[in-house]
């Protein structure tokens, strides 16, 4: 509510006085508008091209088909499954991108084998994650994943990964596989000084460097991971 001050206000103490709350008043209506615009936000409907992804996150809200989701939906959503299936079939057709999916910030785990996704940026703010199965997709740039620090799980076998070094900070790893890419350097693995006592990490089919072989295999088996 605005402060309107009478047309012929006091003088002396009461004219501070007056000023005094007129001040509080505007400096109260930016806190207003922004909560306001917070809440206003949050019933917003979240755009979400990929007709894949929106099925399966339709199915994670029970929400009938084509019907509005808002971001506060989205942030609510904990488990997210858009795997294919084991026989290939799929309810819901292949996920290519994961547009939208950026608003699902209370997400901790997510099912994403099995389809084409080639792009990770919508996952970049999803600091929630504690498990995320990536496996046989269209995926050569993982660097989204850098600062998901709170993973555990990390599925990714089957794409087309070259470089690693996104999972250099991730000390939360404790299941990392990446059989059957491209993977030639793993020092950022041993340079993850998370990695060590009972921790798995799967690397079968790769081009692996000498140096993989001799010194950071050997690194991360002394410190009690299984590679």
């Amino acid at each position: 509510m605005y402060f309107i001050p009478p047309q012929n206000p006091p003088s002396g103490a009461s004219t501070i006085v007056l000023k005094m709350r007129c001040m509080r008043a505007l400096a109260a209506l930016p806190i207003g508008f922004v909560a306001c615009f917070a809440q206003a936000a949050a019933q917003d409907p979240v755009s979400i091209p990929d007709a894949a992804l929106r099925h399966c996150i339709e199915q994670a809200l029970g929400k009938s088909a084509g019907a509005p989701i808002t971001e506060e939906e989205m942030a609510g959503i904990g488990y997210l499954g858009c795997a294919l299936r084991a026989d290939g079939s799929s309810p819901h057709g292949a996920v290519s991108s994961l547009a939208g999916l950026e608003h699902a910030l209370g997400l901790s785990s997510a099912s994403l084998v099995g389809n084409a996704i080639s792009d990770l940026t919508p996952l970049a703010g999803l600091t929630s994650l504690t498990s995320l199965g990536l496996g046989a997709n269209s995926i050569a740039d993982i660097g989204a994943l850098a600062e998901l620090g709170s993973l555990a799980y990390l599925g990714l076998h089957g794409n087309a990964i070259a470089d690693v070094s996104a999972l250099r900070g991730l000390a939360a790893l404790n299941d990392l596989v990446l059989t059957d890419n491209h993977v030639a350097d793993i020092a950022p693995l041993a340079e993850n000084e998370g990695l060590g006592t009972g921790d798995y990490i799967t690397l079968t089919a790769n081009p692996l460097s000498a140096a993989a072989h001799e010194t950071h295999i050997p690194a991360l088996q002394d410190r009690a991971a299984t590679v």
